[in-house]
C-alpha cells in the first residue's frame, strides 16, 4: 500500500497522483519529450506508442505526486515521478514555473540525485538541486527492474 502524502502551502497542495491524473501526466511527458527531440511529425504516432509503453513501466514501478490548487484537487499544476534511486520526470505547467512548485515536489521525495530523463524544463532544477543525468541512467534503471523481476520470479 502506498504511503499517503498530502502537503500544502497557501498556494498549492501536493498529493499522490490518482488515475484521473494519468491522461495529463502521459500527455505532458510525451509532448515535452517528443518536442525536445525535434522528431519529424510523421514519427509522432510511433514515438507516442513506444514511449507510452516505457512510461507504463516507469509509472507502475515508481511513485508520482502532483501539485494542485488547494481549492481544486483536480487542477494539476505539475507532477514529479520518482523512486528511491531516480527522479524520472518532473513537469510544471509553463504559467506556474518559477514559483517553487518543482522544489516543493522534490522536497517530498527522499532525494534521488540521478535523473533518467533530461529536458529543457528540468535543466534549471537539475542544476539547482545538483541532480545528475547521463543517458545511461534510464538503462541502469531498466536493468534494475529486470534484476528485481528475476529475483521475484
Amino acid at each position: 500500500m502506498m504511503e499517503q502524502i498530502e502537503a500544502s502551502n497557501s498556494k498549492w497542495l501536493i498529493r499522490e497522483a490518482s488515475p484521473k491524473d494519468l491522461p495529463f501526466i502521459y500527455a505532458s511527458w510525451l509532448d515535452n519529450y517528443y518536442t525536445m527531440g525535434l522528431h519529424p511529425d510523421y514519427f509522432q504516432k510511433e514515438f507516442n506508442y513506444t514511449y507510452s509503453k516505457l512510461f507504463d513501466v516507469i509509472l507502475l514501478n515508481s511513485k508520482t505526486i502532483v501539485a494542485c490548487l488547494p481549492t481544486s484537487k483536480d487542477t494539476v499544476l505539475g507532477f514529479l515521478c520518482h523512486d528511491t534511486d531516480y527522479l524520472h520526470y518532473i513537469f510544471i505547467k509553463e504559467d506556474f514555473r518559477g514559483f517553487g512548485i518543482a522544489k516543493d515536489l522534490y522536497n517530498q521525495t527522499n532525494g534521488p540525485i540521478d535523473c533518467t530523463f533530461a529536458t529543457v524544463p528540468t535543466k534549471h532544477l537539475r542544476q539547482r538541486l545538483k541532480l545528475k543525468y547521463t543517458p545511461l541512467n534510464l538503462t541502469k534503471y531498466l536493468l534494475k527492474l529486470l534484476k528485481q523481476g528475476e529475483q521475484n520470479g
